[in-house]
């Protein structure tokens, strides 16, 4: 496996784990945060929660190329590079966007 696949497949793991465990996480802090909850029910949501692994949180996914697998300089509309999205724009593979001529 190269590099740029093992990087690719890190990426897809890292946000795997992250939606399986946004919900739970929403829900729990909800309840944390609740004032009408009772005193019980609240400990026990910040109980769960501090169980939770720390590396599913949102700051540990990185935007990455899905050709390349480069994190900086990366297109937020389509995912691409900035080399993948010239060659491809170059190509007219992508619609929207063309060559800048003035």
């Amino acid at each position: 496996m190269d590099r740029g696949n093992l990087w690719i497949s890190m990426d897809r793991l890292k946000r795997k784990s992250f939606l399986k465990y946004e919900l739970k996480k929403q829900l729990l802090t909800a309840i944390k945060k609740s004032k009408t909850a009772p005193y019980l029910r609240r400990y026990r949501g910040a109980f769960y929660l501090s169980n939770i692994p720390t590396s599913v949180s949102k700051v540990v996914v990185n935007n990455r190329c899905v050709v390349t697998g480069r994190n900086s300089g990366t297109n937020g509309k389509t995912g691409y590079s900035r080399f993948v999205l010239r060659s491809e724009s170059y190509k007219s593979n992508l619609p929207g966007f063309r060559r800048a001529s003035w």
